[in-house]
């Protein structure tokens, strides 16, 4: 009974405070991968003395001497604050998400591989003038400048989403950036489906008036005469090929 009693008290005044210590100190860790308030650092390459205040609601507002110095502050600012997020856009948009949460995403990541979303994101990209380019490499060198940096003493630089996971962000690059809006493009079009088989009506040879008849618009809708696919996308008439509908079916769009 007294070694059940002596096994009790030193739970209670050993283990108890060692867990407790070692809670505050983890929450403490990841607690500093909170943006700082205050404070001076110094990025590569900027013209001159950039300046990030935040108001009483943290939102953060830049000033500096150019556009370029402002975007490589906002790309450091972004990385700053919303890191995680913009890794999981930018993996989604290249068909990368199982590496972070397995099996449950392959499906995803073999759809937008199939779409060629980051590829679209390229060229894209080599589409840009210069100076637009030069602006997107201005918003990346500051992210990029995020992730090389040193980071806190004692603590976390990355949020706990990174620390659970076990996962160090790469760059990024320039098309890294345009692959996040062609995927909020992606996540808009709920209709997809519905576009893919009035694309399969079209290649069977309906014209636009019986794809329409087939696929009416929601009344309270009033959407803009559409183009003929066949000509827009100069497509052939006739039959599927064989195995097309089984091969639809791993994309979700078989009908």
């Amino acid at each position: 009974m007294r070694r059940i009693i002596k096994g009790l008290l030193w739970i209670v005044f050993s283990l108890i405070p060692i867990a407790l210590l070692g809670s505050v100190l983890g929450y403490v860790w990841l607690a500093r991968s909170v943006a700082p308030a205050t404070g001076e650092m110094t990025l590569a390459d900027l013209s001159g003395p950039v300046t990030v205040t935040r108001d009483k609601n943290a939102v953060p507002h830049i000033s500096g001497n150019s556009v370029d110095d402002v975007l490589m502050a906002l790309g450091f600012v972004h990385a700053q604050e919303r890191l995680w997020q913009m890794e999981v856009n930018r993996m989604a948009g290249q068909g990368r998400l199982s590496e972070l949460f397995g099996d449950k995403t392959v499906f995803t990541d073999r759809f937008i591989r199939s779409i060629g979303l980051y590829e679209s994101a390229e060229s894209s990209l080599a589409a840009l003038n210069d100076a637009d380019r030069k602006k997107i490499d201005a918003y990346v060198h500051g992210i990029n400048e995020f992730i090389a940096s040193a980071g806190p003493t004692f603590g976390s630089k990355y949020s706990p989403e990174f620390v659970v996971l076990g996962h160090t962000p790469e760059k990024w690059a320039a098309a890294d950036v345009i692959v996040t809006l062609k995927l909020m493009s992606v996540t808009l079009a709920a209709n997809i489906d519905d576009e893919v088989l009035r694309l399969k009506f079209a290649r069977l040879g309906m014209n636009d008036a019986e794809i329409t008849d087939l696929q009416p618009p929601v009344p309270a809708d009033t959407p803009p005469p559409l183009p003929d696919l066949r000509q827009v996308l100069g497509l052939p008439s006739g039959t599927l090929k064989a195995g097309a509908v089984e091969a639809e079916k791993q994309f979700g769009v078989a009908e």
